[in-house]
């Protein structure tokens, strides 16, 4: 069988990502019907091997009742406003996302458009969003943002990535979250669950997430781009884990993938040790 690498190297990603589809069904939200005629052939034996029955359905009800079985949803993708969704992203850095949807949707009961958040009181904000991490500059980087928002671009959220790094507490992540998830433009945004999974696939090789970002961008066809942040984080999440990666318990890719793993920055990957071996 060809390594993800080689089948990316020959334009295949259907294989890879077909098979990860059907465990994480909420991203179909971002496979256009175009894509999905495409793909379609190749999701029928990951379907049937997680037991959906596809006999006298249509391909719509079949998605659809996936969809509506898994619940899971990232902070960035709750809703396409795109104010509460730069805000919510600002508000996920180095936090869960259950807790990032509970703690904005209270933020959003009070503050749910840039006018009232920059001119809320600061400490009151601060309250609101302390069960989350680094809620200080949070606090001071939500509401600097609101300002600008208003200064700068009527009161709305730009749909350009060179606009929306400029906004206080916007990295490249944040910027392409905002461009997927609030307006549907094809971007990549790379958090570590992304930047770990595609260097232990072989894909690139890359020191951090910037680097890694920028070789995907090179790499991945653009019909690619809306779902992959979405079907990675998942699976880097449940089964591809930093720690005690699933290989042999339910990943789809194992015999594809070379499981490359970095012991430490800057030194060559290995192959992770079986249990019980030793140096």
């Amino acid at each position: 069988m060809k390594s993800i690498k080689e089948l990316a190297s020959s334009g295949d990603m259907e294989k890879i990502f077909a098979s990860l589809l059907p465990l994480f069904p909420q991203a179909f939200r971002y496979v256009n019907e175009d894509l999905l005629d495409k793909i379609w052939d190749s999701l029928l034996p990951a379907l049937e091997k997680r037991g959906v029955d596809t006999r006298g359905r249509s391909r719509d009800q079949v998605v659809g009742e996936l969809m509506k079985e898994d619940g899971v949803q990232l902070a960035s993708e709750i809703d396409r406003d795109p104010f509460k969704t730069l805000i919510r992203t600002i508000l996920s850095a180095r936090t869960r996302d259950d807790q990032t949807i509970k703690v904005s949707s209270i933020l959003f009961e009070q503050y749910d458009t840039p006018k009232k958040l920059a001119n809320a009181d600061p400490d009151r904000v601060r309250e609101i969003i302390r069960p989350i991490g680094f809620y200080n500059s949070k606090t001071k980087y939500i509401m600097d943002t609101s300002r600008m928002l208003i200064e700068q671009h009527g009161g709305s959220v730009p749909n350009k990535f060179k606009d929306l790094v400029a906004l206080p507490g916007v990295g490249s992540k944040v910027a392409n979250c905002v461009l997927v998830y609030a307006f549907g433009i094809p971007a990549i945004p790379v958090d570590t669950h992304v930047h770990r999974i595609v260097n232990r696939w072989g894909l690139v090789d890359t020191p951090d997430p910037k680097s890694t970002h920028k070789q995907l961008v090179d790499i991945l066809p653009r019909k690619w781009w809306l779902l992959i942040n979405d079907l990675l984080i998942r699976f880097g999440k449940e089964i591809c884990k930093p720690i005690g990666p699933q290989c042999d318990n339910g990943c789809p890719l194992a015999p594809c993938c070379p499981k490359l793993v970095k012991k430490t920055r800057g030194k060559k990957r290995t192959k992770p040790r079986k249990p019980g071996n030793k140096k």
